[in-house]
C-alpha cells in the first residue's frame, strides 16, 4: 500500500510541476506586441540615405530590444508616399518638402531593417487626408489633390481646419486603391492599416451636392457609412487578392465613429469581407469620467469589456495612449498603468499596439515598467 501511495504522490508531483503557472513571461505569449511609427517620428532632419538608414537602424534595435514584435508604421499620412510611387508625391516628413527628388526608398530600408530585427510591419496609411491646415503651400504639384483645389473641385473638400478627400466619389476611393496596389505590389508588407480618419466633419455642406446628386433612399448618414464601407471592402478584397491582412484602428467608442465620422464598426467586425483585425484606440485611465451620448463609460476596463462583448469574430488588439503619460492625473501619477493596460490587453484580447515610439524616450518611468512586462525575470 505504501509503495502504491508513493507512486501515485510521485505522479501527482510530476504533473502538478509540467503546468506552467500564469506569469508575466507566457501572458505575452502568441500575443501582438505592437508599436506605432508615426509620419513625426520618421522625420530626420538629415534627409540622406545614411542618416535614414542609421536612424531606422536604431529605432529597430531598441524597439525588438525593449520586447515588441510588430510595426504600424506610416507609410502615407497626407496624400503623399514613403516610398518610390507613381501616383503620390514622396512625403515631405522624409524628403527636403514634399515631391523633392530623394535618392533612396523609405520603405524599403524600413522593411529590410525590419527583416534583421525581426520585426512585422504594417503600413498605415490615412486615406482621405490631405492637409491638417489651410496652407496649400506645402503641397506638390504632383500631389493628386493640389490641382482639384486649385480648381476648387469637389473631390477635395476644406471643412475650414484642413483638406480631406471627398469619400462621395469614387474616383477618390479608385486613387487610394491604385496606391495600396501600388504597395502591395512591389513591398513584402504584413497588410494595410488605417487609423481613425473616415469623414473629418459632420456638416452636411460637405457633400451635400454629392448627396442629392446620388438620388440615395438612404439618410445623409447611412449614406455616407455606405460611402466609408465601399472603400474598406474594397480595401480587403486587393488586400487578400495579395494575400496581405488588413485592419482598421477607430476610436473606442462605437457611438463616435457611427455618428462622428460615419463608419460602421460593428457591421465590419460582425461580416465578412471588411477587415481581418480591429485595433480600438483606448486611449483612458482606469478613473475617466467621460461617457458617449450612449451612456458608454470610457473607461480603459469597461471598453476593454465592451469590445470582448461586441467582436466575435476576428482578433482584437488595444491601442494603448502612452502619448497620455505627459498630461495631468492617473496617468502621469501611475507609473505603471500602460504596463496594467497592457497586461489586461494580453489578457483579454489578442494583444496590444502603442501610441507611439517616441513616447517611449519621453516617459522613461513608464517604458521601464513596459519592458519589465515584456520581458520579465521571473
Amino acid at each position: 500500500m505504501k509503495r502504491i501511495f508513493c507512486i501515485l504522490f510521485c505522479l501527482f508531483f510530476l504533473a502538478s510541476c509540467s503546468k506552467t503557472p500564469e506569469t508575466k513571461a507566457n501572458i505575452y505569449n502568441n500575443k501582438l506586441k505592437g508599436i506605432w511609427i508615426s509620419c513625426y517620428e520618421l522625420s530626420f532632419k538629415n534627409k540622406s540615405k545614411q542618416a535614414f538608414s542609421s536612424n531606422i537602424d536604431r529605432i529597430f534595435f531598441d524597439i525588438k530590444q525593449k520586447g515588441f514584435d510588430t510595426i504600424f508604421v506610416h507609410i502615407r499620412s497626407h496624400s503623399d508616399a514613403y516610398y518610390k510611387s507613381k501616383i503620390f508625391p514622396i512625403s515631405a516628413f522624409v524628403a527636403e518638402k514634399q515631391g523633392a527628388n530623394l535618392d533612396f526608398d523609405p520603405l524599403s530600408i524600413i522593411l529590410y531593417f525590419a527583416e534583421i530585427y525581426s520585426l512585422k510591419v504594417h503600413a498605415w496609411i490615412n486615406p482621405f487626408r490631405v492637409l491638417i491646415d489651410n496652407n496649400t503651400k506645402f503641397l506638390s504639384p504632383k500631389n493628386p489633390a493640389y490641382a482639384l483645389i486649385k480648381k476648387n473641385d469637389r473631390r477635395v473638400r476644406n471643412t475650414g481646419e484642413g483638406y480631406y478627400y471627398n469619400p462621395a466619389y469614387e474616383w477618390v476611393r479608385n486613387i487610394i486603391l491604385s496606391g495600396i496596389e501600388e504597395v502591395l505590389q512591389n513591398y513584402n508588407v504584413e497588410g494595410i492599416h488605417f487609423d481613425d480618419y473616415f469623414y473629418p466633419t459632420t456638416d452636411k455642406s460637405f457633400d451635400d451636392e454629392e448627396y442629392k446628386q446620388s438620388k440615395s433612399s438612404l439618410s445623409l448618414e447611412n449614406w455616407r457609412r455606405e460611402n466609408i464601407d465601399k472603400l474598406i471592402k474594397s480595401v480587403y478584397r486587393l488586400t487578400h487578392k495579395y494575400q496581405k491582412k488588413f485592419g482598421v484602428s477607430p476610436h473606442c467608442s462605437f457611438y463616435y465613429n457611427h455618428y462622428q465620422q460615419y463608419a460602421d464598426i460593428e457591421k465590419w467586425c460582425k461580416n465578412r469581407g471588411f477587415i481581418d483585425y480591429i485595433a480600438p484606440q483606448i486611449y483612458y485611465g482606469f478613473k475617466e469620467k467621460e461617457i458617449t451620448p450612449q451612456k458608454q463609460p470610457l473607461k480603459f476596463k469597461e471598453c476593454l469589456e465592451y469590445w470582448n462583448n461586441k467582436v466575435k469574430n476576428i482578433p482584437v488588439y488595444i491601442g494603448l495612449g502612452l502619448y497620455r503619460c505627459e498630461e495631468k492625473g492617473e496617468f502621469k501619477e501611475d507609473n505603471s498603468i500602460i504596463a496594467k493596460q497592457m497586461e489586461l490587453s494580453c489578457k483579454k484580447a489578442d494583444g496590444f499596439i502603442i501610441f507611439s515610439y517616441s513616447y517611449l524616450k519621453r516617459n522613461k518611468k513608464q517604458t521601464e515598467n513596459i519592458v519589465k512586462n515584456l520581458k520579465p525575470t521571473d
